[in-house]
């Protein structure tokens, strides 16, 4: 069953009512998919950490046993409830024992577990959307790029689950220090509750203070001294990125992202027929970023945006393969290109 855009937020609000089995969550916005797996789970199980209502299953494990998903699902938690399944970074094998599981055409009315599956962006041939597009006992939810009025009801909902008293100045501060990142977005909103718990109102000044102390950089200023080749300078923020709370894969992916849109602009620059203005406006980027973006788009060379490309899909792999910390995969790699320069 296909969530529509407009649905989702909505839809994200009950899932736990819903007559549904699981749900698959994808797309190529690597931090909106994981917020929205997030609020997921914890709407079906209320502590991620209880053992016996979480299980936590991988494309390995289900390489080596594809019934392993029916048995999970139709197994009955030791000491009652709900139980969650999870599986992240799905793909081949994933779909294949999805598969099997509605196979049985009564598979949702014989277990009230749920399954929560997450993957990256799938093609409409995808086995594993397919499936989940057309049982009516499982829900499909794509993630793809916010527009500017979805994150300010984001910001906004935020704000008022805190029971935090705000005016637009807010909501505009928040836009322009953290763009269209809902992680950060909602990491910084926890931890301004919690500096104004005693406060009856946020002041903007304040407010603004209080985020230049508590994030000094922002995804948008690493995204920006990266592309600007600054690389001594990337380094850093990176590193006070990954010391805080961002993940590794998320700084990889968000970077792809911007890289990509470089590269589709840079390709429809090269073939003409299309004015450079109009090439950036269909990026669909937030505001603020646009003139950086007007930058690197004149500045860096399709050699180069197909190099990055290149480099950020094998340190993707690393994450998910290596045995090294992944939050030393990207330090490491632009270290590398540091050097690079220097030479």
């Amino acid at each position: 069953m296909k969530i529509t855009s407009s649905q989702i937020e909505n839809y994200l609000n009950r899932i736990d009512n819903e007559k549904i089995a699981g749900c698959l969550v994808y797309g190529p916005e690597a931090v909106v998919v994981r917020v929205r797996v997030e609020i997921i789970a914890k709407k079906i199980v209320k502590d991620l950490s209880d053992g016996f209502l979480v299980s936590n299953l991988s494309e390995d494990k289900l390489e080596a046993d594809n019934a392993l998903l029916a048995d999970e699902f139709f197994s009955l938690p030791m000491f009652g409830g709900r139980k969650l399944i999870i599986i992240k970074d799905a793909s081949t094998y994933s779909a294949q024992a999805l598969k099997a599981l509605v196979a049985n055409k009564d598979f949702a009315k014989k277990s009230d577990n749920f399954i929560l599956i997450q993957a990256d962006d799938l093609a409409k041939t995808s086995l594993l959307r397919k499936i989940a597009e057309d049982n009516p006992s499982l829900a499909s939810i794509a993630c793809y790029e916010d527009s500017e009025q979805v994150i300010r009801q984001f910001i906004v909902d935020n704000l008022k689950q805190k029971k935090l008293k705000f005016n637009l100045k807010i909501v505009d501060l928040f836009l322009e220090k953290f763009g269209k990142n809902r992680q950060l977005i909602a990491l910084e909103i926890e931890k301004i509750s919690q500096y104004f718990a005693t406060q009856s109102n946020i002041e903007p000044d304040a407010l603004a203070q209080i985020l230049v102390d508590q994030s000094e950089i922002s995804v948008n200023q690493f995204i920006s001294s990266f592309a600007d080749q600054n690389f001594s300078l990337a380094l850093k923020q990176a590193n006070k990125l990954l010391n805080g709370d961002f993940e590794a894969i998320g700084l990889i992916r968000i970077l792809s992202i911007y890289f990509q849109k470089l590269y589709h602009a840079k390709i429809a620059l090269e073939q003409g027929g299309v004015d450079f203005e109009t090439i950036v406006r269909q990026q669909n980027l937030f505001f603020k970023a646009q003139d950086d973006f007007r930058r690197h788009l004149k500045k860096l060379s399709l050699k180069f945006l197909i190099k990055i490309l290149h480099d950020l899909e094998e340190n993707e792999i690393k994450v998910k393969t290596s045995r090294m910390s992944p939050r030393l995969i990207i330090p490491n790699y632009i270290t590398s290109l540091v050097a690079l320069k220097n030479n």
